[in-house]
């Protein structure tokens, strides 16, 4: 009943990005395993099974989540050492044949904060202890900057019988502790779009604001991108200037309880900064594979937010990323598109018109670029995760 198990995925974060991760996972476990027999697991605060309607292969599929507590995670892990008094978690691993996890994307690191990893480290424990085969789904791995996390971490992925990284500075991370492993593109390229019955105008260039370097409300990127916002805005009005119609995309973000680093609430401020016929907002509440719709109707999309540059390449649209992490250049090459990712940290005042001018020369070569990531996504989709 629980033979393929998938863990550290989500279904309904306010950030699209983990939610699509978790929807081109499911699709590709199933399609790989050609079976259905995928048990998603979630840990949050209340016990509870949610079911999702996921859009797969062209209608809405039922999917259930099952919720666990950090104290149910604590017993299970204690009930598969012991072989004793097992809870209901500690029976679907002892049941599942692989355990998939995906971590977030980035959270099998010590850069979040050791309790993090930690956490992290102990739901990787889970198929050790129970003696299952521990598979890491295409992620950011490392980097570890703690004894503990060194330690942890470098057990933890010893123990996995297979692991697959997204980027080259977790390859070269693996590789220098001599751990097998294969380079990926993230998950979230085999999300399908869902249609939406909103017409998005033609010659449209599509940004996503990112309200974390908006705001700079994150403690370590304070004071590294003060000039994001104009950044922003000058590259609205070159849009506008060359007779582009702009569509705001914001790409985490909570309609109904903006956070201090919400996608939407920055892009509201800048669109109504400006109150121009021809600049169009996403201001309503779209699911991840509904955004990536709105996104694939962009003739090019420049993206803050790595998972919407993910959804704009994987729609072989031209993109270029405002970098504000080295996850960018891995997941662009992956698509043979590296040299469109653009570092945004510490850029001066001055330095700002020649670097629009640099991000829009894009525009030359847009055949050319669209070309490459057709044949790009059609080489991905041919490849397995296991057996390629």
């Amino acid at each position: 009943m629980f033979e393929n198990v998938l863990v550290g995925v989500s279904f309904s974060s306010d950030n699209r990005g983990v939610n699509a991760l978790g929807i081109g996972a499911l699709i590709r476990l199933k399609q790989n395993n050609q079976s259905n027999d995928v048990t998603v697991i979630n840990f949050s605060k209340e016990e509870k099974i949610v079911e999702h309607d996921i859009w797969m292969h062209g209608s809405y599929k039922k999917v259930k989540v099952y919720h666990f507590s950090s104290k149910t995670l604590l017993k299970a892990l204690s009930a598969l050492w012991f072989n004793r008094f097992p809870n209901k978690l500690a029976l679907i691993i002892k049941q599942a044949k692989t355990i998939y996890t995906v971590n977030e994307g980035d959270s099998f690191s010590d850069i979040y904060g050791l309790k993090r990893l930690l956490f992290w480290c102990f739901i990787a424990m889970l198929p050790i202890i129970g003696k299952k085969r521990l598979v890491f789904l295409p992620q950011t791995i490392g980097p570890f900057n703690t004894f503990i996390g060194k330690m942890m971490s470098k057990y933890i992925l010893k123990s996995a019988q297979v692991i697959y990284v997204r980027d080259e500075q977790g390859k070269k991370y693996l590789e220098e502790g001599s751990i097998s492993h294969t380079l990926s593109c993230d998950m979230a390229v085999f999300m399908p779009p869902k249609k939406v019955l909103i017409e998005v105008p033609e010659k449209c260039v599509g940004i996503n604001i990112n309200g974390l370097l908006y705001y700079e409300s994150y403690g370590i990127i304070q004071g590294r991108y003060s000039h994001y916002k104009k950044i922003i805005v000058d590259l609205i009005h070159e849009a506008l200037k060359n007779n582009y119609k702009v569509l705001l995309v914001p790409h985490t973000y909570n309609v109904n309880s903006p956070g201090n680093e919400d996608d939407l609430k920055a892009t509201r401020e800048i669109y109504d900064s400006l109150r121009h016929p021809d600049v169009l907002i996403i201001d309503s509440d779209y699911d991840a594979q509904e955004l990536k719709y709105f996104i694939s109707k962009c003739e090019v999309f420049y993206g803050s937010r790595m998972h919407s540059c993910i959804a704009a390449l994987s729609s072989t649209v031209p993109t270029v990323g405002l970098a504000y992490s080295y996850k960018f250049t891995g997941t662009f090459g992956l698509f043979n598109q590296s040299q469109w990712v653009f570092d945004i940290e510490n850029i001066t005042e001055a330095e700002i018109p020649a670097f629009i001018i640099k991000i829009t020369r894009i525009f030359d070569d847009l055949q050319n670029i669209k070309k490459e990531l057709i044949d790009m996504k059609s080489e991905m989709e041919k490849k397995y995760l296991e057996g390629k």
